[in-house]
């Protein structure tokens, strides 16, 4: 029988792809969390927004893919790959990266294990929770 030594973690990262084109990806991400700026939480809103603006990688040239792709593992012929590819082809801007819940930061944690999709003419988010 074998005993396992040292710690267990139940920790959960997930991936995501933002993109967007023509203006600020921080106001984007607010107005598709539909809350006004009037609203009691819109200041915890634009926290968020401003949280997963600046995760990932920002990808705005195919050298940069291929730099990102090298890094991370990524062939060129994977979908994953296409996919980014298509979108900076098309003019959007791209961020990848994951989110984990395995820190002190809540609103990651929030973020890895809940769902947050957008599909609109000027952004896309796709990402599924963590599990």
């Amino acid at each position: 029988m074998k005993i396992r030594q040292g710690w267990v973690s139940n920790s959960s990262s997930s991936s995501f792809l933002i993109a967007w084109r023509d203006g600020d990806l921080v106001d984007k991400l607010e107005d598709a969390l539909k809350i006004s700026r009037s609203h009691p939480f819109s200041g915890f809103m634009r926290e968020i927004a401003e949280k997963v603006a600046g995760s990932g990688d920002e990808i705005t040239t195919e050298k940069d893919l291929k730099k990102f792709a090298a890094e991370h593992y990524i062939e060129e012929g994977d979908d994953e790959y296409g996919r980014m590819k298509d979108l900076l082809v098309e003019g959007w801007s791209v961020r990848v990266g994951e989110w984990s819940d395995d820190n002190y930061d809540g609103i990651e944690q929030f973020l890895c294990n809940n769902d947050f999709n957008v599909d609109r003419k000027d952004l896309i988010v796709e990402h599924s929770g963590g599990y």
